[in-house]
């Protein structure tokens, strides 16, 4: 099955986070969002968050003995990530239910699950910076994981808003669209600097460029989102073949660019194995 699981758990988990902090936001800073529309959209994030984890069961070799990760809480991140998750899908269903009793603690939850959701975003990405992959090891699994939130989660709450009747914020789209560039540029620059690089990390940033999905991964997730974000502010329209279609886009983009991210990478040879 080879890393397909954490392919669907890093992609799901992190559009998850990234969408109830939105659902968060405009809760509080806009009347979008009824009762009925809260309690639909959390139960979708939670939906995503279970399916994620569930597929990241599938990556251990005897997933029943997961519960071993948390021996290591002190010193390991993989753990940290296990137990995040874990409390972020828990106060995933105290926020349900407080949209469900209109408690006037749902703020407060939601702030919480915020919280812990990119705790678990941040845990996520540093499982991966590891000596033993020298084009992980530094920022870009941290930052590139937090873009994929920050991007794929309001476009998903943007389509599910206009899939309900409900034009979204005016300002969303263009926020999001300026989040979509600076990942992009964030991530010419990060391609540039190892394809310029010597070793393992020049020879990671030469197979990801060789391969057809790249290119493929550039056109979805950034080059055809853009050009729709730009036409959609452009013609002030919200029809939601549109609104759907860049995330649509952006989400089969980020799937490839995340399968990508460990079909290329190169191992340092560790002497004598």
């Amino acid at each position: 099955m080879g890393e397909f699981p954490l392919v669907i758990f890093t992609v799901l988990s992190q559009l998850a986070v990234g969408a109830l902090i939105t659902v968060v936001l405009l809760d509080h800073y806009s009347d979008k969002i009824d009762k009925s529309l809260g309690k639909k959209l959390t139960l979708i994030i939670l939906g995503a968050t279970a399916v994620g984890l569930g597929f990241s069961l599938l990556h251990l070799g005897h997933p029943f003995e997961a519960y071993r990760a948390l021996a290591n809480l002190g010193s390991s991140w993989l753990s940290r990530e296990v137990v995040l998750f874990s409390v972020f899908t828990l106060l995933l269903i105290a926020y349900y239910f407080q949209w469900q009793k209109d408690s006037s603690n749902k703020k407060i939850v939601g702030i919480l699950a915020s919280v812990t959701g990119i705790l678990g975003v941040i845990s996520s990405g540093m499982v991966y910076v590891l000596p033993a992959v020298p084009a992980w090891n530094n920022f870009s699994p941290l930052v590139f994981f937090i873009l994929t939130a920050v991007v794929l989660g309001p476009l998903f709450v943007i389509a599910v808003l206009k899939l309900h009747g409900i034009t979204p914020p005016s300002n969303l789209v263009g926020i999001a669209g300026i989040l979509l560039a600076g990942y992009l540029l964030s991530f010419i620059l990060y391609t540039s600097v190892l394809f310029s690089s010597a070793g393992a990390s020049g020879q990671t940033a030469a197979q990801m460029l060789a391969s057809s999905s790249f290119w493929l991964r550039i056109g979805l997730t950034w080059l055809l989102p853009l050009g729709l974000i730009f036409w959609v502010i452009r013609k002030q329209t919200s029809e939601y073949k549109y609104l759907a279609g860049i995330f649509l886009l952006v989400f089969a983009g980020e799937i490839i660019g995340r399968y990508l991210f460990y079909d290329t990478a190169v191992f340092l040879k560790i002497s004598g194995f």
